[in-house]
């Protein structure tokens, strides 16, 4: 057995329908009944110890937490303590954790959802009934006793006796109601004390990077004790509180409190709890731009090295033989190596290292990125990436830690029941019921590179994405935590320092891009200074210059340089997308072309439309009509038709383009909502 500790992170997501559902880093909103509907069993309960082991393998933590039950409220189980298995966990100076996935803490309390386990572990600590949380951290709604609140990753229940137990009740499960003692025990340890935020400083902060933060107010407490000071937690979008460690705390006293900003922490308000129990929660939000991952150890937080781990400069990645001739699938990983490696990213030493035999992700020192083998990943995960950790250090204290390997593991299925992965390159070409492949991609290399999640939507390290949504961009807090990490790194522990990766290729760029008449077709000509960096070009049009779709992709192998549009409309927009070979994408400026000689006499009626549309065409037994979404999708062809049923279709902009033998024109529709 290696002597490293190992990070799992982990791309969560499934898809129920056709709506949009928000994903978490990324995990789906299930709802309550349904989780439950889908379990074997529920209780309440409260965690009262845990402890971490082995497998029976050696190749996986797991962590063993003891629950005491207070209800059984679904489901036959003989005793009154049970065993919650969770992946990850601390041995020795080994460790595993795993992003997202449930981590409880003693004296947690609250509903959870489970089925049994089947698993074989190095140590028993007791002979109790194992389960394991089926929904991963939805499978715990925690309760909050100050205020008789709960919450999960996604939802706030205002009232535990409203919002779940009415729940609970209107699906035929009856139990008893233990709250009452519960609180009673905890509101005599109140303190009368009132506990007061007045301000903090900075506004601003990082997390995971021993930045420290002053808290100013009253009533904290002359000690600390049992006090404490949480953040919004950045791995489930803020629902709920995290904490630092012990050593995180600088200074407590009545009227002040320094505190390092402990990796997870996220933007959002701060709660302080005094000794006994009393808190307050600040009145404006702590801005924390970035989170980098932190390893705890013995009572300790240290960060990670990246370095040259195998000889290549820093982590060569090798692909499994299926994902690696998948070319949609290596096309998509390669632009999302490249958002991280390349000249407009931090320049992490991240090297494609070609085919791999190796269908397994283990401490093996082969950096493996491949698909999934049948139930590998547990239900609702797209991918996973395990990020294994060693450490050295003096005097029997292991301070310095580094990156020896990666591995990712991606589900062959993406969202499954007919939901597939996105592989294509352009920018919103991803459809409302498919997975970006390369969104994900991007999210992980950015954990690979040490990144944590953050509370803000619109950056690529945020904990959650929706089904058709595209998240490949870094933004400015992206690069800084990227390169903050790669400025602290350095050799340690007899290791190299991590190279610097430089993408081999000049920048492509385009010389001219023209368009206009020839005949009855619009001749497209362009041409560019460095052919031998192009890998394609997708030649784009448009109806309105806003919404683009794609007429032809020309590979390298066979770009002249020209193509003719044989059908064009009144109003032709024109722009170029090209691909070099590092895989990075660039756009042409817009070109546009009147054609006069289009006869509009083809009615389309009425506009916007609710239902049936209506068309008048004189040569409708020669025609086709092409019914376009707003993405440029082709949805439906017909022949010969008269009228089109939109009842179908959501509401919002369409395009009829209907091609008759001697003219092709688009008509823009308006498809509302029906009354």
């Amino acid at each position: 057995m290696k002597n490293r500790m190992t990070l799992y992170f982990i791309a969560v997501i499934v898809l129920f329908s056709n709506y949009v559902l928000i994903s978490q880093g990324m995990m789906v909103n299930t709802s309550l009944e349904i989780r439950i509907e889908n379990s074997f069993y529920v209780i309440e309960g409260v965690v009262i110890d845990k402890n971490s082991t082995w497998d029976a393998d050696f190749k996986s933590i797991y962590t063993i937490n003891e629950i005491l039950i207070l209800n059984k409220v679904k489901g036959i189980i003989s005793s009154d303590t049970i065993e919650i298995i969770t992946p990850g966990g601390i041995v020795d100076n080994e460790k595993i954790e795993v992003y997202p996935a449930l981590k409880l803490y003693r004296n947690d309390a609250g509903l959870f959802i489970l089925n049994k386990i089947n698993i074989k572990l190095e140590k028993e600590k007791n002979n109790f009934q194992k389960f394991k949380p089926e929904y991963s951290k939805l499978s715990f709604i925690k309760y909050n006793l100050d205020d008789l609140s709960a919450f999960d990753d996604y939802n706030i229940y205002q009232d535990i006796e409203r919002d779940i137990y009415g729940k609970l009740i209107s699906m035929g499960l009856k139990f008893e109601n233990n709250l009452n003692y519960i609180i009673e025990q905890k509101m005599r340890l109140r303190s009368p004390n009132t506990v007061s935020i007045s301000s903090f400083s900075p506004p601003t902060i990082t997390a995971g990077t021993q930045s420290e933060l002053t808290i100013y107010g009253s009533g904290f407490g002359s000690s600390q004790g049992n006090g404490k000071v949480e953040f919004r937690n950045s791995d489930n979008g803020g629902s709920g509180y995290m904490g630092p460690i012990s050593s995180e705390y600088v200074s407590w006293s009545n009227t002040q409190i320094k505190v390092k900003v402990p990796s997870g922490a996220g933007t959002g308000d701060i709660r302080v709890t005094d000794d006994s129990g009393s808190s307050d929660v600040s009145s404006t939000d702590l801005q924390v731009t970035y989170n980098l991952t932190n390893i705890t150890y013995n009572g300790e937080k240290y960060r990670p090295n990246l370095v040259d781990a195998d000889n290549s400069g820093g982590i060569e990645f090798e692909f499994y033989t299926d994902f690696y001739n998948d070319a949609d699938a290596m096309g998509a990983f390669g632009r999302a190596l490249d958002s991280w490696r390349c000249s407009d990213g931090t320049g992490v030493y991240f090297e494609d290292g070609g085919s791999s035999n190796t269908d397994e992700a283990a401490d093996d020192d082969v950096n493996i990125v491949r698909f999934d083998n049948d139930d590998e990943l547990p239900a609702g995960v797209l991918g996973r990436t395990k990020v294994y950790y060693s450490g050295c250090g003096s005097g029997g204290v292991v301070d310095l830690w580094f990156v020896p390997e990666i591995d990712m593991v991606f589900n062959d299925n993406g969202g499954g029941g007919g939901h597939p992965w996105n592989f294509d390159e352009a920018d919103g070409s991803t459809a409302y019921n498919e997975y970006d492949f390369e969104s994900v991609a991007v999210h992980e290399l950015g954990h690979g590179q040490q990144l944590g999640h953050v509370i803000d939507a619109s950056q690529v390290m945020h904990y959650s994405i929706a089904n058709g949504q595209e998240k490949r961009s870094l933004s400015s807090d992206d690069l800084d935590a990227g390169n903050d990490v790669l400025d602290y790194s350095s050799g340690v522990c007899g290791m190299s320092d991590m190279s610097t990766y430089a993408c081999t290729s000049q920048p492509l760029n385009l010389i001219y891009f023209n368009a206009g008449f020839n005949d009855k077709s619009i001749k497209l000509i362009w041409g560019f200074d460095n052919i031998n960096d192009l890998d394609h070009v997708n030649v784009l049009k448009s109806l309105d210059g806003l919404n683009f779709y794609t007429l032809k992709c020309l590979r390298n192998d066979n770009v002249d340089f020209v193509y003719y549009d044989r059908s064009p409309t009144k109003d032709n927009y024109y722009k170029l997308m090209f691909i070099d070979t590092d895989g990075l994408i660039k756009y042409s400026k817009i070109v546009f072309v009147f054609n006069e000689k289009v006869n509009n006499d083809i009615k389309i009626y009425p506009n916007p439309v609710q239902d049936v549309i209506q068309i008048e065409n004189n040569e409708r037994e020669n025609s086709i009509l092409t019914l376009i979404n707003s993405k440029g999708d082709i949805l439906k062809n017909w022949r010969a038709v008269e009228s089109i049923d939109m009842k179908g279709y959501p509401a919002g902009v369409y395009f009829i383009k209907i091609t008759t033998p001697s003219k092709s024109i688009v008509k823009k529709v308006y498809k509302s909502e029906l009354d």
